[in-house]
């Protein structure tokens, strides 16, 4: 249903209005919400060292809006990609199985996993439009406004990339592209293709921008990386892929995609990996950070167990569920690939370490393996170093699913890449019968831990999430509860939730 927020119904505007603020104020330590003398945000908003402050703030925003815990755990959790037995970002109920309903109301303790994306990405999303709005009504960055062309197409793609992870993550949202829709209460809900949409078409804007004006972006403000105009052109273009492949909601869907705009904004994309660096508390990656914390998380045999040759998976999944319970973290997978087993019993792969045996209990959860994925245990504890994201081999294997779908020749060489470069598996050929599994596995073990919800979002179009799994997520009971709309969610059962396979 299409809601419009009236001015005595106007959540998202009061709400957003505040955040806006708040993350204005935040970006200067000196200054705080109850000081009445401190300029408003019109007067921020006039002077560019405040703006280029929020500038340097706004991937950081993006970021921990969906790149930590919430949501990024709870959707690998959700693709039984890793597995946990703790509570913490919603891990343990959305890892249970039979799967549950999403528990979507204001009193739930892990009401963060569709909050912190919510709330989040629009304060990236009115900051990213204060900024261009300040520069368009005159405000010049740097000398004699040298840089003012660069920093909209900046805050462009951050705000391309937050409606791209809305349109992923929710069931619909609100479009809000100028500073007066907050003021006028001038937004209604859209679905998520119309987001996506909405989406694409402004990274397609900030990409004219940066072909038209030549800047290097300051390194602070994607920590680690000096990105020159062109660079950025690469990193939107691959966004974009991302976004069109990974919005489809089930296998139809997905095939549907235009993947041979796929391939074009593949080829138009990044050369090297997108790989902000981490700085320690400030700016880390929660992925890759408790992966590696011992005893936290571990890999969910979903991922490892299909180049099992023992027969030890195909025993486990033929389990019923409350039989894997006390067999699940007691058997390993034999496997010729060495980036799970150095190839003598028990030895570590290239990515993955194992575990000394379990004997205690995990309750409702079933998929807890011995397995612990090390290829990022350098950000494990310090939080330092590379944080890559966006990678060269996400684009491979995408590019290689775009050619098997089309019924192009070349996809085989490109998952080869990885599957005998880094797995020494057997070749792959472009017409082996079971092409398509061996990219889907590729893709599985080469991109595990990169970006929030990347084996979800690739799951959910190729069919694979576990039946009753929320296909995507509902706006935050306490948005709806504000405008006066009835609450409602998705998992289980029913319409927005994985079918039985």
């Amino acid at each position: 249903m299409d809601f419009k927020v009236t001015k005595a119904n106007k959540s998202i505007l009061t709400l957003l209005a505040f955040l806006g603020c708040l993350l204005l104020f935040s970006c200067n330590p000196d200054m705080t919400l109850l000081n009445n003398n401190e300029p408003d945000s019109e007067r921020i908003l006039s002077d560019p060292e405040y703006v280029e402050s929020l500038l340097e703030g706004l991937f950081l925003q993006w970021w921990n809006s969906n790149q930590m815990g919430d949501p990024a755990w709870s959707l690998s959790i959700a693709a039984d990609e890793g597995t946990s037995r703790w509570g913490n970002w919603g891990m343990k109920d959305l890892n249970t199985e039979p799967r549950i309903p999403f528990n979507n109301i204001e009193e739930y303790s892990y009401r963060t996993v569709v909050e912190v994306p919510w709330y989040g990405m629009y304060k990236a999303i009115r900051n990213a439009i204060e900024i261009i709005e300040a520069i368009e009504s005159g405000i010049k960055i740097g000398e004699n406004g040298g840089n003012n062309s660069g920093c909209v197409a900046y805050a462009k793609f951050i705000k391309g990339i937050s409606y791209g992870f809305l349109a992923l993550f929710f069931d619909k949202a609100v479009i809000i592209n100028k500073k007066t829709d907050f003021e006028e209460h001038n937004f209604s809900f859209s679905s998520y293709r119309e987001i996506l949409s909405f989406a694409v078409q402004i990274l397609e804007e900030s990409i004219v921008i940066m072909e038209n004006n030549d800047f290097i972006l300051p390194s602070n403000w994607v920590n680690g990386i000096s990105l020159t105009n062109s660079d950025l052109v690469k990193v939107a273009n691959s966004y974009i892929t991302r976004f069109k492949a990974q919005s489809a909601r089930n296998e139809q869907e997905r095939q549907n995609t235009d993947w041979n705009s796929v391939l074009t904004c593949i080829d138009n994309g990044i050369s090297e990996d997108f790989s902000p660096e981490g700085k320690g508390k400030e700016f880390h990656d929660a992925l890759k950070l408790y992966s590696n914390n011992t005893g936290w998380t571990y890999v969910d045999h979903m991922t490892i167990g299909p180049s099992d040759t023992s027969g030890a998976f195909q025993q486990w999944l033929s389990m019923d569920v409350d039989i894997r319970y006390g067999y699940s973290s007691n058997f390993l997978s034999e496997t010729l690939d060495r980036r799970i087993s150095g190839g003598l019993p028990g030895e570590d792969g290239l990515d993955f370490h194992i575990e000394p045996k379990k004997d205690y209990y995990f309750g409702p959860i079933s998929h807890i393996s011995r397995y612990k994925h090390t290829r990022y245990k350098y950000h494990f504890p310090e939080k330092t170093g590379p944080m890559p994201i966006l990678t060269v081999t996400e684009m491979n294997l995408l590019k290689a699913e775009a050619l098997i779908r089309l019924g192009l020749p070349g996809a085989a060489e490109l998952i080869n890449i990885t599957r005998v470069g880094r797995g020494e598996l057997p070749p792959a050929t472009d017409d082996d019968p079971d092409l398509f599994d061996k990219m889907k596995y590729e893709k599985r073990i080469e991109c595990m831990f990169t970006a929030s919800g990347l084996a979800f979002f690739d799951d959910r179009g190729w069919g694979d999430l576990t039946p009753g799994t929320p296909i995507h997520f509902p706006v935050p009971a306490r948005e709806l509860n504000i405008l006066g709309i009835p609450v409602y969610t998705f998992g289980h059962s029913g319409e927005g939730s994985a079918p039985e396979k």
